[in-house]
């Protein structure tokens, strides 16, 4: 089943895409801010997140970028103020947060 916008001027995406809700995800994905900026773009194997995840603010600069392992965050997370200044560092283990730096801009 498709997702249909009810709205004239909807996204190439909501019109050809499906919703997550009815279907498992499988391979790269990419979503996008109403301005065409890249907004996501990461991988999923087998409806889970996996491998290395990037958001991007609406101006195209990195918000956060770091791995899921089955559907998990692993490993050093980084996440950046809208300037591209490190905001905080995080560091997961198999989805649980065990260290966190924040830095004021």
């Amino acid at each position: 089943r498709f997702y249909e916008s009810v709205n004239a001027v909807a996204t190439f995406q909501e019109k050809y895409f499906p919703l997550f809700e009815y279907c498992m995800h499988h391979g790269p994905f990419i979503s996008y801010h109403p301005n065409g900026v890249i907004a996501e773009k990461g991988n999923y194997f087998q409806g889970l997140k996996d491998g290395v995840f990037v958001e991007y603010h609406d101006n195209g600069i990195i918000k956060s970028r770091g791995a899921y392992v089955a559907g998990l965050k692993h490993g050093n997370w980084l996440q950046q103020y809208p300037s591209g200044n490190v905001q905080q560092i995080d560091v997961y283990k198999h989805g649980r947060l065990k260290e966190a730096k924040g830095y004021v801009e």
